[in-house]
């Protein structure tokens, strides 16, 4: 008799131990939603450790504080291991709608971190840092003031700070547009206002081409290579872009002797990018009377990193 009641006591506790833990199903579905939220942690630790080294964007804010504030938040961190736990140790009923909770918070923290990424990735991000280094370099003012500029800027800064990050990208490329139109307002009003005498030139470093047979009356290029095949690979990891006016002085026999720089970028490597560029065309001298006249081209090289 006391056997039969211990058998039974036994057989009660298991039964018991089996319906407050899920079923098979559900633990199987438990272990499901904790690798989803493993590999979150891993995508967290990943945005914290390229965050040594990451640059901020206008607001002087990083990737990692978009993320930690909008996407992996504390409350996530102590809710979704909570419901886990709530999970294991409940029947089947209780452990789904821990599971179910705990699944749709992974998948809304994931859909904002890529959200957040998108907007990471737009030319916007660094338009300040763009715009002080193309003005030191031509000697303007490091501070913007171009009225469409910063209200593009507000306006994409509204949506950010909503946590907005599809608006945010969207508008971004009216800060993209605005700042295009400064540094071209700029870049027309510079090299407009300086002669030659105010620029720095530098005499070619390889051989003049053959001549070009040329009967037109105003010199031009030629033939001009892709500025593609010149992009400095440094330059591209650091996602430098933008405009050079650089302007060659044409001897008679079309060869371009001389080459300066009127309107920088603001990055070095790409200016010097610019020149090689402008040594590797080649260009038909002007003629009076059937004769090459000697005469300066002025003309712009672009940098532009594609998507």
């Amino acid at each position: 008799m006391w056997r039969v009641f211990a058998l039974f006591v036994l057989v009660s506790a298991l039964c018991c131990a089996e319906a407050s833990a899920g079923t098979r199903p559900t633990r199987k579905e438990v272990t499901t939603v904790e690798k989803q939220f493993t590999m979150m942690q891993i995508w967290h630790r990943s945005a914290r450790a390229e965050a040594k080294n990451a640059s901020h964007d206008f607001r002087g804010r990083h990737k990692i504080d978009d993320l930690e504030q909008w996407a992996y938040t504390p409350r996530l961190n102590e809710r979704v291991p909570a419901l886990l736990e709530t999970a294991r140790n409940a029947g089947d009923t209780q452990a789904k709608a821990a599971l179910d909770e705990a699944s749709q918070l992974i998948a809304s923290s994931s859909a904002r971190a890529r959200e957040i990424a998108n907007y990471w990735l737009t030319p916007s991000v660094a338009w300040r840092s763009r715009w002080s280094a193309f003005a030191v370099a031509n000697g303007l003012p490091a501070e913007p003031t171009d009225a469409s500029l910063l209200e593009a800027e507000q306006k994409v800064r509204g949506f950010l700070d909503s946590g907005d990050f599809i608006s945010a990208t969207s508008a971004s490329a009216h800060i993209d547009a605005a700042l295009e139109s400064a540094i071209r307002g700029a870049g027309m009003a510079r090299a407009e206002a300086l002669d030659n005498s105010n620029l720095k030139y530098v005499a070619r470093s390889t051989p003049c081409p053959d001549s070009v047979a040329s009967t037109a009356t105003k010199l031009g290029i030629a033939r001009a290579p892709s500025p593609e095949d010149y992009y400095p690979a440094a330059s591209k990891r650091r996602d430098e872009q933008g405009a050079i006016v650089v302007r060659a002085r044409i001897a008679p026999t079309s060869c371009a002797t001389d080459f300066a720089v009127v309107v920088s970028s603001g990055y070095p490597e790409l200016d010097q990018a610019a020149i090689r560029i402008a040594e590797a065309s080649t260009y038909s001298a002007a003629t009076e009377n059937g004769q090459g006249v000697e005469g300066y081209l002025t003309f712009k090289v672009k940098f532009t990193m594609r998507p």
